[in-house]
């Protein structure tokens, strides 16, 4: 007897551990090391979302600019942030280039964005609109060099670093999430091929885990870790030390 085969409803966020009924933790490791690395000094966050990370980050920071795409998720943010963060309701990206929404309306953390080709079929609960991309390098001219730039973007991280190539020059730390599954679907892009990018860019990358961070020097064995032992999902640290 065949089994009636449920819809897949969500992206990201360790869906493995979920599956396995591990809770994830990735928000408290991202925390812990913002926190530590800001020293005092301008922090972008780039998916915000509802401002978790950035709420956190705001005493150790000069200044937080946390940007957003969704509108509603945005009005969230900039309540729960007031006066002490610049709210700014973007996607980023190469600027003013085009690109398809996905807003996640079961889990907006899963929310994400694709170019207008790559759209995906079905999924009643993506809520879809168009929207033009802002760069890295835009915003830094426009808020301040920041010193310390948190991405999660659910697949387009690369594209992120790829809009910032003055902001990038001044040597900012990097926290980016790296979630193989998301950079095949949405970013279009060979989880392969994203790592050897990352490793060519920065000096030095490192897994955030619980204990501290481990030092990415082997692409093959982190993309088994990353895929058959961590649900697709690590968090790393790029520095130019």
């Amino acid at each position: 007897m065949s089994r009636e085969r449920k819809p897949f409803r969500g992206f990201g966020l360790g869906i493995m551990r979920r599956l396995r009924g591990t809770p994830p933790d990735e928000a408290d490791l991202v925390i812990r090391e913002c926190k530590q690395l800001v020293r005092g000094g301008l922090f972008l966050d780039i998916g915000a979302n509802i401002g978790l990370v950035s709420e956190a980050v705001a005493p150790h920071a000069k200044h937080v600019v946390a940007v957003e795409p969704d509108p509603h998720t945005f009005s969230q943010l900039s309540e729960r942030l007031g006066a002490r963060a610049t709210c700014v309701n973007a996607l980023v990206g190469p600027e003013g280039a085009e690109r398809t929404f996905l807003f996640n309306t079961l889990a907006s953390t899963s929310s994400t964005s694709v170019a207008p080709e790559h759209d995906v079929r079905g999924h009643d609960y993506l809520k879809r609109s168009t929207m033009h991309a802002v760069s890295l390098d835009r915003l830094a001219r426009e808020h301040g060099m920041p010193s310390l730039i948190k991405i999660d973007v659910e697949g387009s991280e690369l594209s992120v670093l790829e809009s910032g190539k003055d902001a990038l020059a001044a040597h900012p730390t990097v926290v980016m999430e790296f979630n193989a599954l998301c950079l095949a679907n949405f970013g279009r892009i060979n989880p392969r091929d994203a790592i050897d990018r990352i490793l060519a860019l920065f000096p030095t990358v490192e897994v955030i885990t619980a204990e501290g961070r481990s030092r990415v020097t082997d692409p093959y064995y982190f993309l088994s870790q990353n895929i058959l032992a961590h649900g697709s999902v690590d968090n790393l640290v790029c520095s130019w030390s």
